[in-house]
């Protein structure tokens, strides 16, 4: 990569053409303005999982890294905690030091452009949002397998509050035919039939569920779980720790015929 001293000043020289370059983890100068806190645990979990998959980028006339922070700080305190044991797709030297992808060629015109290049980068990938239904599939299918939502940005608690809020919203504008099938309410009850697990749906109003879901947050993190199903059954095991099922509570085998309608059992005439 361009020595930054050795850079001209004219703010009118050309890009250089786009290149990805191995460069020294050493050697990456964080930008002094970066406005963008990160979730640090989420960015290691995801370098631990899947390697190194997305590079730096530098600007070629300040020296300065304009995306790629975040990364930059995972693979520094994985570096720290273990400098033998790099990440897919980062290379060692003889000398044990870490090089790490980094997009080269790009430069600002200015300070200004540099700055503006700094949040844009981060900024229109924020605002882009989320199809909530193919997400939901997605952490869905993803939630079957072992390595499960490890490392992805998500976890249990997420899906349970997507499921939530797509059980809540209003019925969309009819656009024509769907030609997409998504998972119904009873899709993902006999999916947990098959699995031996049972589905219960909580149901509140619009002012109630705010609060609720803030208290499920406050819940899971005192109780040190992931899904809102264990922070309500730890906490009314916390609460009601003598409590023993009835024999209608019996779990019944997977496979097993329910019927959600049906009223409280007949004691008969």
């Amino acid at each position: 990569m361009t020595d930054p001293s050795q850079i001209p000043s004219d703010e009118s020289a050309p890009g250089l053409p786009r290149e990805v370059r191995m460069v020294a983890l050493t050697a990456l100068r964080d930008h002094p303005s970066n406005p963008k806190s990160h979730a640090d645990d989420a960015i290691s979990g995801s370098v631990a999982r899947f390697g190194y998959v997305e590079p730096i980028v530098v600007d070629e006339r300040t020296g300065y890294t304009i995306s790629g922070h975040g990364r930059t700080a995972a693979l520094r305190r994985a570096f720290d905690a273990d400098p033998t044991n790099p990440p897919e797709g980062v290379e060692v030297n003889k000398r044990g030091a870490w090089f790490v992808p980094v997009v080269t060629g790009w430069r600002s015109a200015n300070d200004a452009e540099a700055r503006a290049a700094l949040i844009a980068l981060n900024r229109t990938g924020e605002l882009g949002g989320w199809n909530d239904t193919v997400l939901l599939d997605l952490l869905d299918d993803l939630s079957q397998f072992d390595s499960g939502l490890d490392g992805i940005g998500f976890d249990m608690s997420d899906l349970d509050d997507l499921t939530a809020r797509l059980q809540e919203a209003p019925a969309p504008i009819d656009q024509g035919p769907n030609t997409r099938e998504t998972p119904s309410m009873t899709d993902y009850r006999e999916r947990y039939e098959e699995q031996g697990r049972r589905l219960i749906v909580l149901d509140y109003d619009h002012e109630e569920y705010p609060l609720v879901t803030a208290r499920l947050r406050a819940a899971r993190a005192e109780f040190g779980v992931e899904s809102n199903a264990d922070a309500i059954a730890a906490l009314i095991a916390d609460r009601y720790p003598d409590a023993l099922p009835a024999a209608e509570d019996t779990p019944r085998e997977p496979g097993d015929q329910y019927d959600y309608a049906d009223p409280e059992p007949s004691t008969g005439d």
